[in-house]
């Protein structure tokens, strides 16, 4: 692939939206906007390149051409979903809490969008509190 716009549509396709509309919306960007980035009609906003690279998209890779599509993955290999059905029943009960405070009813959609932010931002936040570096379990750092 030789071009951001080239490598946009196969970054689409990976995340299974067949039309432009249904990416934009994906990324909360006018489908006007996207269409222009999928056609090569100007460069992708920061903004917008943070949004992809907190779904896995490698920035680089974007850019460039250089690596992997994603972020951690192998060519070709799909990592299995996995939901917590708790945390998401305590996602879904978040939103039934907040459609009654605002004391107007939600659609499906806006209902679906928003227990998928919350899903998303509570798993990244769990995944920020991680440790990152090498886990030292012998038995000095043990404390033994």
């Amino acid at each position: 692939m030789n071009s951001v716009a080239a490598r946009l549509r196969a970054i689409r396709r990976h995340f299974g939206f067949s039309t432009r509309a249904q990416m934009a919306e994906r990324l909360n960007l006018p489908a006007s906007t996207y269409n222009g980035y999928e056609t090569d009609q100007g460069p992708p906003k920061l903004e917008w390149l943070t949004e992809l690279a907190a779904m896995g998209v490698d920035i680089n890779w974007l850019l460039l051409g250089q690596g992997e599509m994603m972020h951690g993955h192998a060519p070709n290999a799909t990592a299995p979903v996995v939901i917590d059905d708790i945390l998401l029943a305590a996602m879904i009960h978040t939103v039934e809490r907040r459609e009654q405070g605002a004391g107007k009813p939600l659609t499906a959609q806006e209902k679906g969008q928003l227990v998928a932010r919350l899903y998303t931002m509570t798993l990244q936040h769990a995944a920020a509190s991680i440790p990152q570096g090498p886990l030292r379990l012998d038995e000095k750092a043990a404390g033994e």
